[in-house]
């Protein structure tokens, strides 16, 4: 899904770390989109949001990244209620990058709306921000690949985008507590 960025991923010493990609993303689109500012110069100040399963940072307003985070942990919950409700619990937390403004994003990443990685045995998500139906469908995508990948550590590429593929058309409904699949 993300291949020249694995290409590098895979060239790294280190398998590359999330410090790493999010400096990627704070510091590629300051050289290819004028519109990012860093906050110690006057852009937006960012946020770092931690719940159970996530820590979230992104320059969203304080309220919408909170928002991001909350449909997070429930987007993650129904997936562990549908996909592998007797299994045993991933522990730890995901590290997630929001990117708030599509230029931005596109500047870094022009194909796809998240992605998903692990290195330095963190699990790591980043993806723009979660405003519209395919934002969402990102987030449930890239949750699946790490909740499948706790699940089923060895597994080839199209199961893992299989499963998120279908996982993402699942849909929450918060007022009756109801997964669709």
């Amino acid at each position: 899904m993300f291949d020249r960025f694995d290409a590098l991923w895979k060239r790294l010493p280190l398998r590359g770390a999330p410090l790493l990609v999010a400096l990627l993303l704070v510091s590629l689109p300051s050289g290819c989109a004028q519109s990012f500012v860093c906050p110690a110069r006057g852009g937006p100040p960012w946020h770092e949001l931690a719940s159970p399963h996530f820590t979230v940072s992104s320059y969203l307003p304080a309220e919408e990244a909170a928002i991001a985070l909350r449909d997070l942990e429930e987007y993650r919950a129904a997936l562990v209620a549908t996909a592998w409700p007797n299994a045993e619990e991933a522990v730890g937390q995901v590290r997630v990058v929001i990117v708030a403004k599509e230029h931005d994003w596109r500047a870094f990443e022009p194909n796809n709306n998240g992605f998903f990685t692990e290195s330095l045995f963190q699990p790591f998500i980043a993806m723009r921000a979660a405003a519209s139906d395919d934002n969402r469908v990102a987030i449930r995508h890239e949750l699946t690949h790490h909740l499948s990948r706790f699940h089923v550590r060895e597994q080839p590429e199209w199961l893992s985008e299989g499963l998120a593929t279908f996982f993402e058309t699942m849909i929450y409904d918060r007022d009756n507590g109801e997964v669709l699949v």
